[in-house]
C-alpha cells in the first residue's frame, strides 16, 4: 500500500510538472504569435510584453501590448493598450478552429497621426487589407500563391471590445499641441461563426476597420467645427493680430484648407 501511495505522488508530482511547463509554453506561444503575426500583418513593429492565460479555465490577460507606426510619422507608435482580457475555449486549442469567447480592451491609448484622408492608422489598416487582398491574376500554367490572411489557424469570436479608448490627435490643424478625444465603445460580435471561421488577420482588419471609421469621424466633424470658426472670423474681417502672426496659428482657414486631402 505504502509503495502505491508513493508512485500516485510521484505521478501527481510529473502531471503538475508537465502542466507547469505546457501553461508556461502556451503563454510564450501566445506572445510570440501575437508579435510575429500582428507584425506580418501591420507592417509596423508589434510588441506585446507577456501573456498569462490559464490553461484549465481559459481565462487571462495580454500585458502591454503596443502596435507602432509605419514610417513618416512622428508619433512613435499608433496604439498601446495596458491591459486585454481575454476568455478561450481551452478545448478548442486542440481543434482547428480557436474559440474565443470574449476579447476585452480596456481604456487603449490610440494615436491618430495625420488627416482623415491619410493617416497612420488608414496606413495599417491598408497594409493589412494587403493579406487578404485576392491574388493578382497569375498566369495559367501557374498555380496562384494562397493570400497571406487565409493561413492558418481559424478563429471564433463571440465577443470583441474596446472599452474606454482615448484618441490622441496630431494634425495640421491642432499643430505641436495634440488634442485628446474620448472614443464611443466600439463592439464586434458574432465574428467567424460559421465552419469556416476567421482568420487572425481578418479579425485585426475588422477590428482596425472600425477604429479607423471612428477616428475618421471625429477628426472629419473637429475640422468642420474649426473651419466653420474660421469661416466666421474671417467674415467679420481682421483682428488685432496680421501678417506672420496669423500665418502661424495652425487654426486658420488656410491652415485647414492645406491640411486637409480628400479622402481616397
Amino acid at each position: 500500500m505504502k509503495k502505491l501511495f508513493v508512485v500516485l505522488i510521484i505521478l501527481l508530482a510529473l502531471l503538475a510538472t508537465g502542466l507547469g511547463v505546457v501553461w508556461a509554453s502556451l503563454n510564450r506561444l501566445v506572445r510570440a504569435g501575437v508579435m510575429r503575426g500582428g507584425a506580418a500583418a501591420t507592417q509596423v513593429d508589434v510588441f506585446l510584453d507577456h501573456a498569462d492565460i490559464s490553461l484549465l479555465s481559459g481565462r487571462g490577460t495580454l500585458v502591454h501590448l503596443v502596435v507602432g507606426n509605419p514610417e513618416g510619422y512622428l508619433s512613435p507608435e499608433a496604439i498601446r493598450a495596458e491591459v486585454i482580457s481575454i476568455e478561450v475555449d481551452p478545448l478548442s486549442l486542440l481543434r482547428d478552429k480557436i474559440h474565443i469567447k470574449s476579447i476585452r480592451v480596456v481604456s487603449p491609448e490610440i494615436t491618430f497621426d495625420g488627416v482623415p484622408g491619410e493617416n497612420n492608422l488608414s496606413r495599417i489598416l491598408a497594409q493589412v487589407r494587403s493579406q487578404v487582398a485576392p491574388p493578382e491574376q497569375a498566369p495559367r500554367d501557374e498555380a496562384p500563391p494562397a493570400a497571406p490572411g487565409r493561413r492558418g489557424r481559424r478563429l471564433q469570436v463571440d465577443d470583441f471590445s474596446i472599452i474606454g479608448a482615448r484618441l490622441n490627435l496630431r494634425t495640421p490643424v491642432t499643430g505641436n499641441q495634440p488634442v485628446t478625444l474620448d472614443v464611443d465603445d466600439i463592439r464586434l460580435a458574432r465574428l467567424g461563426q460559421d465552419a469556416a471561421g476567421v482568420t487572425a488577420v481578418d479579425l485585426v482588419q475588422q477590428t482596425l476597420s472600425a477604429i479607423v471609421g471612428d477616428s475618421t469621424n471625429m477628426v472629419g466633424n473637429m475640422f468642420q467645427r474649426i473651419g466653420e470658426e474660421a469661416l466666421e472670423q474671417a467674415a467679420q474681417g481682421p483682428g488685432p493680430e496680421s501678417g506672420a502672426e496669423a500665418d502661424s496659428d495652425p487654426v486658420t482657414a488656410r491652415g485647414l484648407r492645406e491640411g486637409w486631402r480628400a479622402p481616397r
